[in-house]
């Protein structure tokens, strides 16, 4: 206990010095909290960087000249999708007769237009509030296999047709021809669909709007290859992008030949990734610079916690020498140098942490471990500075001053 009192009595007495000691440890400790904050906020930003920075993927023709409108095999697509792509958007399209007609082979035309999806999103012009449907219906029939069906205003003012009816149709398949875009309708068999909604659009987007999942199931139930149109996603994992892409050309996925023929095969993957891999590749090789002085900026914070005691306790020999000549044992002159360096310097952490914590972005766990090491560091270099500056001989020394 007097001790405790001697060293609240030295803090009282040299103010200045106290504060220049508390000062130390606001500085040491808020370096070591700003580096250690530094170095968590570049891991985090490289583990959420593809949240910030999605890496989107489409699938495109030959030349990548065209991602919509395409002849997609259902195998590939389902390579895709199954390769740790999310928030996909797929669509397909097909044609339609009200009347029975071609069942056994081509038509050259139909006389309704159909455009399946899994997602609104799918389409830029068209919004969920263009719609009107039936009560206990709404945009999510997209993602469902249900017959169900969103006509267009037209088409529904044109035949007469409305919410709540159904929809006879001849469907068909649409098959391209060759590369130059023609193709023919392949008939696929009669199919009734429950009309539950109503589209206003003022572009010639289709008349007939359905889910891309019934239309896939309906096609290969009639023992018929299904082809989607379009298809792109996010990566799932953009950290594992050079695996995405081993995997896409295991799966026959190509790469994209701008110098090469269009055509309408989707068969290449146009992928987004050069912000993403600029962002990643500066981020690492700051966190290696981080990682790599990580060690020796700790044996500098140690050296720093060894000085700075040492330059501080310095003036104080005197005191030191007076207190030993008088018969007080050195351990516990030290000791109370020891005690009054040590509490000033915790006191001076205490009051940066609200601060530290504040900016930093570290947490009270995270930074309760920096402030454990600190102190050891801390503990460390003021024995160690006292072992130096407690070694002399009192009456030379104090013959000296006099």
């Amino acid at each position: 206990m007097f001790l405790v009192r001697e060293i609240f009595r030295s803090i009282c007495r040299r103010k200045g010095l106290s504060l220049l000691t508390a000062m130390t440890g606001v500085f040491l400790f808020l370096s070591l909290g700003i580096y250690i904050g530094n170095l968590n906020n570049i891991r985090n930003a490289l583990e959420t960087l593809g949240e910030k920075l999605p890496v989107t993927v489409q699938i495109t023709n030959a030349n990548g000249s065209q991602d919509i409108g395409l002849e997609i095999r259902a195998a590939q697509f389902d390579a895709f999708a199954g390769s740790g792509v999310r928030d996909l958007v797929y669509t397909a399209q097909a044609g339609g007769n009200r009347e029975e007609k071609g069942e056994n082979g081509p038509v050259p035309e139909c006389d309704t237009s159909i455009k399946a999806a899994n997602s609104l999103d799918a389409f830029a012009n068209l919004k969920e509030e263009d719609f009107s449907f039936a009560k206990g219906y709404d945009i999510s029939y997209l993602s469902s296999r249900e017959p169900w069906c969103t006509i267009c205003e037209q088409y529904g003012s044109l035949y007469g047709i409305e919410t709540g009816d159904s929809l006879e149709l001849s469907v068909y398949q649409i098959k391209y021809k060759g590369d130059d875009g023609s193709f023919q309708f392949l008939p696929l068999g009669r199919a009734s669909l429950k009309v539950i909604g109503v589209y206003r659009t003022s572009s010639e987007l289709s008349e007939v709007l359905l889910s891309a999942d019934w239309l896939r199931q309906y096609t290969e139930e009639q023992g018929t290859e299904f082809y989607y149109d379009s298809a792109r996603g996010v990566l799932e994992d953009s950290g594992n992008l050079n695996g995405f892409k081993k995997e896409m050309e295991n799966s026959a996925f190509g790469e994209v030949n701008p110098d090469g023929p269009g055509g309408k095969r989707g068969f290449c993957l146009t992928v987004q990734d050069q912000v993403f891999i600029e962002t990643a590749g500066r981020l690492q090789d700051n966190l290696r610079i981080y990682e790599n002085f990580q060690v020796p900026f700790f044996f500098l914070i140690y050296g720093i916690s060894v000085l700075l005691p040492f330059l501080l306790l310095r003036c104080r020999r005197k005191e030191a020498a007076v207190a030993l000549s008088l018969g007080r044992p050195r351990r516990l002159t030290g000791l109370a140098l020891f005690g009054e360096n040590l509490f000033l310097e915790l006191a001076g952490c205490v009051a940066i942490l609200p601060f530290l914590l504040a900016w930093t972005g570290i947490s009270p766990k995270e930074t309760a471990r920096l402030l454990g090491i600190y102190m050891i560091c801390l503990c460390l270099g003021t024995v160690t500075a006292l072992a130096g500056l407690l070694k002399f001989d009192v009456m030379r020394l104090l013959a000296k001053i006099d």
